[in-house]
C-alpha cells in the first residue's frame, strides 16, 4: 500500500517537466495508448502530438483528457518526449 501511494505522488523527472512546459525546445510528444483496461491486451496505438495544440494545463490534467483515436479509451496513456527531435539516431546527439 505504501508503494502505491508513493507512485501517485511522484513528480516527473526534470527533463520531462521542462519538455512538457515547452521550454526545453521539444515541439512534440509521443503518446502511447495503454487501453483498453478491461482484461484485454493493450491497444498499443501511438501518435505524435504537437505541444502547441495543448492548453497550458498541468501535464497530468492534459493526459487525463487524451482520447485514443483507435480504441476510444480516454486518459489511459503513456507520454514520452520525442527524442528524435533532439537526437539523430544515425549520427548521435545534435
Amino acid at each position: 500500500m505504501r508503494h502505491a501511494l508513493a507512485s501517485k505522488t511522484r513528480k516527473l523527472p526534470a527533463i520531462l517537466e521542462r519538455a512538457l512546459n515547452r521550454s526545453a525546445g521539444f515541439k512534440t510528444v509521443i503518446v502511447y495508448c495503454l487501453g483498453p483496461a478491461k482484461g484485454r491486451p493493450p491497444c498499443g496505438h501511438n501518435a505524435s502530438l504537437n505541444l502547441s495544440y495543448l492548453p497550458d494545463w498541468d501535464w497530468r490534467d492534459i493526459s487525463a483528457h487524451l482520447k485514443c483515436t483507435k480504441c476510444g479509451t480516454v486518459g489511459y496513456v503513456d507520454t514520452r518526449v520525442n527524442w528524435s527531435e533532439k537526437i539523430d539516431f544515425n549520427r548521435g546527439i545534435s
